[in-house]
């Protein structure tokens, strides 16, 4: 079977479409209507400020008491849990960038063409070039003209919500928007100004999206799909899931969800409406081939996201090949499972696996939880002589290091097999806990140093007035998550945060991978990144560099593909800046042919080559 890994690059964007999608994580659903938001040239203009005296009736004043106390409640959880603890970021800031987020998101959601991909640009002006400052945004005949709050003119959070009440009413009268919501986008550019990247605000909608991606499940009908004209087209019914037993085929075209078209639904949109509670029924109307549409009734049922695939591979067949996308609540489940399955195959084909690479390219983590168990799955028990945890946590960078004892099961059921690490920018968080333990133990991590993340979050339920349920026994609304701690992985006890992990093998592409991995954003690009303090991994070095010849080197041509197995191809995904098209290209699987050369000790292949850079390099565990 062939399973090619994916890379996914999407060239620059502008600084303005780059704001707006770190404001609202998803670019606008359509444009307003021309009607909506015409001028009424009987009536005169008006510019508004945080100072102009505007009319706000009980409704309106009633709805900004109700946001008011969820922002502020909010933001006192996070400075009361926060690893840095209370901000000290100046309210007038924060207020600031509360309201350029309301303003970005607004004008995200409401200007944004969806067919056209086009902003209208004639109701928005800005403060820089950068076009990430707003200067005014105009609403029908209100013109929302933003200033920034002066020096000590603001002294609490109380303070912040009055400072946005003129533009929030505004806003809310002109497009509708609830008042609500524009404090939860705002609530969000505050906390962007004042936290680490990784704290947040996290509406309702994209808490269930964070359940859903942690617990590795969900309820629905299994079936991978794709976009098509008439509506959402099933590549796959999922094997043992209700869309199978239901008799849907691949091919078939959704047109319908319990009535409702999927036509003009985007592909996530029309996702959406098709989960559900399972044991629930949806009825989707089918266009199969030629043949009329017909209804069927499904009941949902749960489906496991796979987290982990594992295979051996093709041209190396003792070398198995573990891919691990995500860290969640199934991917323990699915690498052993895998691992039994592959490793009892090969063993009866007289084939036994020998050897082992751990992929975490392109994962950008998730549960704390899983990373310390598969640490410990595959290093073995603690050395005596070297005591001490496989994970260790700090709460207080400057009060030293508070170490808590981590999952630690029995002795490694693996100790039998040579075990090398995949790693790149892309691998995050909970792959560089796994790949770091891994180092500290002995084996060998290849490819790109890692992105850099050394901190963990706290997810906590919050009501509608921003406070923990259980503090009043209210209902959870959405979520807060919020930086509590750092990690350490392995037994150096060093931090990842910022260096990332730096491979014992440098791949080097020697192409436009060099820009956008080797090179690319990492955590320490970030605004407020988190500091952790002086136990840190920077500095450390690489023993050895993979460097891909010269004649694999770039997109491969048909010619080029034809003289290397289907494994070791690549897609990426590529955006052309003249056409704004995504264009797939392919390109040599550098990293994992280093891996395979590595685990069958061959420094020189017809694909690469491998040198040390120290005189007395590490030797290979």
């Amino acid at each position: 079977m062939n399973k090619n890994k994916k890379m996914f690059i999407v060239g620059r964007l502008s600084m303005k479409r780059y704001f707006t999608r770190l404001a609202t994580g998803v670019m606008a659903a359509s444009i307003v209507s021309t009607a909506a938001l015409a001028q009424d040239t009987d009536a005169q203009t008006q510019i508004i400020t945080d100072s102009t005296p505007i009319v706000i009736d009980n409704a309106a004043s009633q709805a900004l008491s109700d946001a008011c106390l969820f922002y502020r409640n909010l933001l006192g959880v996070i400075d009361q849990r926060h690893f840095d603890g209370p901000t000290t970021t100046s309210h007038e800031d924060m207020a600031y960038a509360a309201l350029q987020n309301m303003l970005s998101d607004t004008y995200a959601e409401h200007f944004f063409d969806t067919t056209t991909r086009t902003f209208d640009e004639s109701v928005i002006t800005y403060n820089n070039a950068d076009e990430t400052d707003i200067d005014t945004l105009t609403l029908g005949n209100a013109i929302l003209d933003i200033e920034r709050p002066a020096a000590g003119s603001l002294s609490s959070y109380e303070d912040q919500c009055h400072y946005m009440q003129n533009a929030a009413v505004t806003i809310s009268g002109a497009v509708g928007t609830e008042i609500f919501s524009l404090y939860e986008s705002a609530v969000n550019g505050a906390i962007h100004e004042s936290r680490d990247p990784h704290t947040s605000y996290l509406p309702p909608v994209d808490t269930q999206a964070m359940r859903t991606s942690t617990n590795g499940s969900f309820g629905g009908l299994g079936v991978e799909v794709s976009k098509s004209p008439e509506g959402v087209l099933i590549n796959t019914p999922m094997e043992g899931t209700p869309a199978e037993e239901a008799g849907l085929q691949a091919g078939d075209i959704i047109i319908s969800a319990d009535g409702q078209p999927l036509q003009a639904l985007t592909l996530e949109e029309a996702v959406d409406l098709m989960r559900g509670p399972v044991g629930s029924d949806i009825t989707v109307t089918i266009q199969r081939g030629d043949d009329e549409p017909f209804d069927v009734t499904i009941t949902r049922g749960t489906i496991r996201m796979t987290a982990a695939d594992v295979e051996a591979l093709e041209t190396a067949p003792t070398i198995m090949h573990v891919d691990v996308e995500t860290f969640n609540r199934q991917t323990i489940a699915n690498i052993i499972d895998g691992f039994n399955d592959v490793y009892g195959y090969a063993r009866t084909a007289g084939e036994p696996i020998a050897s082992l690479i751990l992929d975490f390219r392109n994962n950008p983590g998730g549960l704390l939880t899983q990373a310390e168990r598969i640490s410990d799955l595959f290093v073995s028990a603690i050395d005596p002589s070297n005591p001490g945890p496989l994970v260790a946590t700090g709460k207080d960078a400057t009060q030293g290091i508070v170490f808590e004892d981590s999952f630690t099961g029995p002795q490694a059921i693996l100790d039998n097999l040579d075990i090398v690490i995949l790693t790149n920018r892309g691998s995050a968080s909970a792959s560089e806990i796994v790949a770091g333990t891994m180092q500290d133990a002995g084996f060998e991590v290849i490819g790109n140093r890692t992105f850099g993340k050394g901190s963990v979050q706290t997810v906590m339920s919050v009501t509608r007035s921003g406070s923990l349920p259980w503090i009043l026994d209210r209902t959870p609304y959405g979520s807060v998550k919020i930086t509590t701690e750092a990690f350490f992985p392995g037994r150096s006890g060093l931090s990842n945060q910022g260096s990332g992990i730096i491979p014992n093998v440098d791949v080097q592409y020697n192409d436009i991978r060099d820009e956008f991995d080797r090179d690319g954003m990492r955590e320490e690009d970030l605004p407020n990144t988190l500091h952790v303090g002086p136990l840190s991994r920077a500095g450390q070095t690489s023993d050895f560099i993979c460097s891909l010849k010269a004649e694999f080197t770039g997109a491969l041509d048909d010619q080029q593909m034809a003289l290397i197995p289907d494994e070791y191809e690549a897609t990426l995904r590529i955006r052309n800046e003249q056409t704004d098209q995504i264009e797939n290209q392919t390109f040599f699987d550098i990293d994992l042919h280093c891996a395979v050369m590595r685990l069958q000790g061959v420094d020189d292949t017809q694909y690469a080559t491998i040198t040390p850079t120290n005189p007395t390099p590490n030797p290979h565990p």
